[in-house]
């Protein structure tokens, strides 16, 4: 933290604030502002090229001291939690190989090594910043009348690949998430299915969602979420949305109450409530690489992940220990010989927030693939070689 004096010594000093940076915190006030209270949330704006690093702090100070809670969220919006909770080590750090045997001799517990690795964060924002979508502030009134406030920071689309990025924080005066284990030791974290709030993505769902140990407090919980959303060839213009719903007890409810709920679940005696309802235009996506292999896309990567199609090998579209046809090793190459391993299942090393197959159903050409949402941010302009299994391709 910056001590208190050294605030204000910045806010003494002359800043050159761009006249775009300054319009967006005031329109983006004015939509949270506008949008509070309501059930639809339009998420419309993107980030600024650049945000200068002097300008967030003058602003933050400014919530600070005026209490603005709308003002705090778009600011933590373009700050470097974003950074470091998906590709950076202080908020998540390495993980270890893990290998135990039950008293069988059989395996029980696998778990990859992951590392990860610090990020600079300017060449971070450089690569990946202008394609942040930032959100607001708005309330979810429960049925049972808790009240939870949620920011929603940045959201970041890789639409080339499908990986994404989304990260949110939630607030309770009264304190306490029940609807989460938050005591184990791990950072995957997921709505408890007895719980009675539930976030949910409209033809997708996060495949990750890590809890963010490092700035949550008993009141305020941060959540990242990572994932593939496997319909992102077929959506065209249409918006990226998802909601929070309710689960309540249908013995809680008045028929008044019970007739104004979205579904209901008879034989769980649970009635579904729609809590509120956020929308994402698609945007403009970040570059990325393609590479031709047998007349047909075999690879396409960008800085955030990479989607590899299981028919330019010929491979049996799995991802899976047990079978030697399989994707098992992924690697990005560096002139210098050097080498980000993705994944690599016979050292046990899965250097990645997540990944997962499509449905081939929900494409274009009916094809199979696999994608790899990366955990460190990388120059695709700096990688020569992409080497899936003991393919080697030359990026043009």
């Amino acid at each position: 933290m910056i001590a208190e004096h050294a605030m204000y010594k910045t806010l003494q000093s002359d800043l050159d604030i761009p006249e775009t940076v300054d319009k967006r915190i005031e329109n983006t006030l004015n939509n949270i502002n506008a949008n509070a209270g309501k059930e639809k949330l339009v998420i419309t704006s993107q980030k600024p090229t650049r945000v200068v690093r002097k300008v967030l702090l003058i602003a933050a100070v400014v919530a600070t001291l005026s209490a603005s809670v709308a003002v705090a969220a778009y600011i933590m919006g373009e700050d470097s939690r974003f950074y470091q909770a998906f590709f950076g080590n202080t908020i998540m750090g390495s993980q270890e190989a893990v290998v135990g045997y039950n008293e069988d001799g059989n395996i029980d517990l696998y778990i990859p090594q992951n590392e990860r690795v610090e990020v600079d964060e300017e060449l971070a924002e450089e690569l990946v910043g202008k394609y942040l979508t930032n959100g607001g502030t708005f309330e979810l009134n429960s049925y049972t009348g808790v009240v939870t406030t949620v920011t929603i920071e940045n959201l970041l689309i890789d639409f080339h690949t499908g990986a994404f990025f989304f990260s949110m924080c939630m607030e309770r005066e009264s304190g306490g998430f029940p609807e989460f284990d938050l005591s184990g030791e791990w950072d995957s974290v997921w709505f408890k299915s007895d719980g009675g709030l539930v976030f949910s993505g409209e033809g997708w769902i996060p495949g990750e969602m890590y809890y963010d140990r490092v700035n949550s407090t008993e009141n305020k919980i941060y959540l990242n979420c990572v994932g593939v959303n496997e319909m992102i060839d077929i959506m065209d213009e249409s918006e990226m949305s998802f909601g929070f719903t309710e689960y309540v007890d249908i013995d809680m409810l008045n028929p008044e109450d019970l007739a104004k709920a979205k579904g209901i679940w008879e034989e769980d005696n649970i009635a579904i409530f729609e809590l509120t309802h956020i929308s994402f235009p698609r945007t403009e996506s970040l570059p990325a690489n393609e590479i031709i292999s047998n007349d047909k896309p075999a690879v396409r990567f960008s800085a955030v992940g990479i989607r590899i199609y299981y028919d330019a090998f010929e491979f049996p579209a799995g991802y899976c220990n047990d079978d030697p046809g399989s994707i098992r090793y992924v690697a990005l190459e560096y002139a210098d010989g050097s080498r980000y391993v993705v994944a690599d299942l016979n050292a046990n090393i899965y250097n990645a927030n997540y990944a997962c197959g499509n449905n081939p159903e929900l494409t274009k050409d009916g094809r199979t693939s696999l994608t790899f949402c990366f955990n460190r941010v990388i120059e695709t302009e700096a990688i020569v070689k992409v080497i899936i299994n003991d393919t080697v391709l030359n990026v043009q």
